[in-house]
């Protein structure tokens, strides 16, 4: 299957925090080597063929790549789109920032190439042009914020934590869902001051990834 399934808490908030098969992950060694595209995608044809898939369906194999870089080194971008949701939006966002500096076709730019490719085509967390770039500019209505007076001072996390339950209250959530929960803290910083953390990653990617 090329198509990840995508966790999502019963309000229909997109999970983006790592699962728990993701938090134990062991990272590679230092001094990993990407491999060149070639060798990746011939590792992830053969890895379809073993599934008795088909080698000709272009996003089956490219769901079999391998990551080269970062924690999940190994693990296909199928596997970390379906895991860790955030670690994959970081990365989208930060190379298509890279790729505003440099041509480079060095391997491991390539496989990020590659991972961003499959991530545009498949997370709707991700809000793209037509042409499949990732929205990384902040939207409307975060353009229409009005960034919080000099001198805030942030809250202790116990408030936020207790203004973050109540607001899950107040939707009929479950206030013992923890990731619920995290998704309504506010922001105690910048801009966007007294936003929830799931309306930042909504709509000011770049922001968030800064």
């Amino acid at each position: 299957m090329e198509h990840p399934a995508f966790k999502k808490l019963n309000n229909g908030t997109l999970i983006l925090k790592a699962s728990d098969e993701a938090k134990a992950v062991v990272p590679q060694r230092q001094g990993y080597r990407a491999k060149q595209p070639e060798e990746v995608e011939g590792e992830a044809r053969a890895h379809v063929a073993s599934e008795g898939g088909d080698v000709n369906n272009a996003t089956l194999v490219l769901s079999r790549w391998k990551v080269q870089f970062g924690t999940y080194q190994g693990k296909t971008f199928h596997w970390l789109l379906q895991n860790d949701v955030g670690y994959a939006v970081m990365v989208v966002a930060s190379h298509q920032k890279e790729r505003e500096r440099t041509g480079s076709q060095s391997p491991l730019m390539a496989n990020k190439d590659a991972f961003t490719r499959y991530s545009l085509m498949e997370h709707p967390a991700f809000k793209k042009l037509n042409n499949g770039t990732l929205i990384l500019k902040a939207s409307d209505e975060a353009k229409a914020v009005v960034p919080q007076r000099q001198g805030y001072r942030a809250k202790q996390p116990e408030e936020v934590e207790g203004e973050a339950r109540a607001h899950v209250a107040s939707e009929g959530g479950d206030v013992n869902n923890a990731t619920l929960v995290l998704s309504r803290w506010k922001v105690q910083f910048g801009t966007y001051q007294g936003k929830t953390f799931h309306w930042l990653l909504q709509n000011d990617v770049g922001y968030a990834v800064m």
